[in-house]
């Protein structure tokens, strides 16, 4: 069911997710900029973590505001773990997100560049726990970074699979190479990573994780990770909450 809501600032709709929880209600927001629409997920304050709807992709969605939790208060304590490794090819990281409740792909960017969301899964408490405790410990796979104010634990991932070197110069043939470098190795960290949580579960908890022609075929989504600067223009979107 929908509402809907028209005003001379925007269209607004809520929408409750079908697969996963009554609760994992989610927004979707027509911007009057620029027509992009921007689906903005439920945040489950139980397992603290952002939602991403299962029904993502058939939404045919511009924009997913997915910040890595509620930063409207300050919170010492870690709410999952994000595995980061770098990507030249894109000019930023690209980031594997375990939380309570879903393990998600997505690049990272210190620069204007748009970060997108590649990849996600839902996941079980208990498929959490393992994970959970497969990285806390393993100092050999992984480096800890002390970032004070991030919502989750950062492990720089030590044994990622390298691109090639970027030329100086470019050409088609050489774009061509290079991005298709950067989607098999994108591809096979996270396959490394899943494979290596799998370890650990058995049989009737293992993660899926689909063929690289099935992992390609949804075409990613930009996500805003935050509303600062140069993505302003989506604040009073999305901070505005739906009439009841």
């Amino acid at each position: 069911m929908y509402r809907l809501l028209l005003s001379n600032f925007f269209l607004l709709a809520t929408i409750t997710g079908h697969t996963q929880s009554a609760h994992d209600s989610l927004r979707i927001v027509i911007s009057p900029i620029d027509s992009a629409k921007v689906v903005v997920p439920a945040f489950d304050r139980n397992n603290m973590s952002y939602v991403i709807p299962d029904n993502i992709y058939s939404l045919q969605a511009d924009v997913l505001y997915l910040p890595s939790g509620d930063y409207t208060r300050y919170d010492k304590k870690k709410h999952g773990y994000e595995i980061v490794w770098p990507s030249d090819y894109i000019d930023g990281s690209l980031k594997l997100i375990v939380t309570k409740r879903q393990i998600y792909l997505v690049s990272g960017h210190n620069n204007p560049n748009p970060n997108r969301l590649y990849w996600f899964t839902n996941i079980t408490a208990v498929q959490y726990k393992r994970i959970a405790s497969k990285l806390f410990f393993n100092q050999q796979l992984f480096q800890e970074e002390d970032i004070t104010f991030e919502w989750y634990r950062v492990l720089y991932y030590k044994q990622y699979r390298r691109e090639k070197e970027l030329p100086n110069e470019w050409t088609d043939e050489l774009m061509n190479i290079h991005e298709q470098n950067f989607r098999n190795l994108q591809y096979q960290n996270t396959s490394d990573l899943i494979a290596l949580f799998n370890r650990d579960l058995s049989p009737a908890h293992v993660i899926q994780f689909p063929s690289q022609a099935d992992f390609e075929k949804n075409k990613p989504i930009r996500i805003i990770p935050a509303v600062r600067g140069y993505e302003q223009p989506y604040k009073q979107l999305i901070e505005t909450e739906p009439n009841e």
